[in-house]
């Protein structure tokens, strides 16, 4: 099923969350639109992206920033809300019911038992979190966009879907190194903490320029907050400190690059306390002056 803009679910009778008779379908969403926000429902195993602009979502305490350059997968039967920004334009996959299953049962199960049993059906469940956007999946979303444009009908949107899940469940497995590698004896442990971290770490991207700290991140992680500031330097190199700041630096960098925002309007727009402080700081990074910077940008 193609979708070009929210309401049209609601044109066929349907809420966000109301599930096909026979259970999903797979769904495309490509809409442009402003500013809109979408309460609690329910998705089936889907990524969502966006070419432009940016979707927030919710699930429980956790947040996500699904912005040009990281996508979010969500498993299915998750509740989650979510909303985007002015212009932003989406593209959202929910995958049919049980196709995530079928995919990873066909690559991971041996030929033999497929033939012996083939309804045999192997769960699967990615970690729930953002992810940054390669070349590979890119292109696959780009080829979506375009069946769009063109009209192409559902039967090659069936097709074109496999490949985007063949590509997740590769990154899925590549996870494994940096999963071995938190301090836990047992795999599901190392498993938990890794999932645990990166909702921190997704948290912090879609909130910080709200005033959080330590102790607030920590709890959404569900970890003391000594046990979380080790561990989340260990995984990420960086303290959450460090990460919130460095955020905060990269959007005035945009901000002076691309937008005529007044230095003083970035500096307490960012949540520092005055303009000299975030001056020095900003000085102290990138060796020039906020203004300067600006300048350096538009000679380029």
């Amino acid at each position: 099923m193609f979708l070009t803009d929210y309401n049209a679910l609601g044109k066929l009778g349907r809420s966000l969350d109301a599930p096909h008779p026979h259970g999903w379908m797979n769904v495309l969403m490509h809409a442009k639109g402003d500013a809109q926000s979408f309460a609690t429902h329910t998705t089936s195993l889907s990524i969502y992206s966006v070419f432009r602009g940016l979707e927030r979502h919710e699930v429980g305490p956790a947040r996500f920033a699904v912005t040009p350059d990281r996508y979010l997968i969500l498993n299915d039967n998750q509740r989650h809300a979510h909303s985007i920004e002015d212009q932003t334009e989406v593209l959202s996959l929910r995958f049919r019911t049980g196709l995530g299953s079928d995919v990873y049962t066909a690559a991971a199960l041996p030929a033999e038992q497929q033939l012996e049993n083939p309804q045999a059906r192997l769960p699967i469940e990615f970690f729930e979190r953002t992810y940054p956007r390669d070349k590979r999946l890119s292109e696959l979303l780009g080829w979506l966009r375009i069946f769009i444009w063109e009209g192409v009908r559902q039967d090659p949107l069936e097709q074109a879907v496999q490949p985007i899940l063949e590509h997740l469940l590769v990154l899925h497995r590549n996870l494994e190194a940096e999963i071995e590698r938190q301090p836990a004896a047992k795999r599901s442990t190392r498993e938990e903490l890794f999932r645990r971290l990166h909702v921190a770490r997704d948290y912090i991207e879609a909130t910080y320029l709200e005033d959080i700290n330590l102790f607030g991140i920590a709890n959404i992680a569900n970890l003391s907050p000594h046990h979380f500031l080790r561990l989340f330097k260990q995984s990420f190199q960086i303290t959450p400190y460090q990460f919130v700041t460095q955020k905060r630096f990269e959007l005035a960098k945009n901000w002076l690059t691309n937008t005529e925002k007044d230095v003083t309007d970035i500096c307490f727009d960012l949540g520092f306390d005055s303009l000299g402080t975030f001056s020095r700081s900003f000085k102290t990074r990138f060796m020039v002056s906020p203004s300067q910077y600006r300048l350096n940008s538009r000679k380029t």
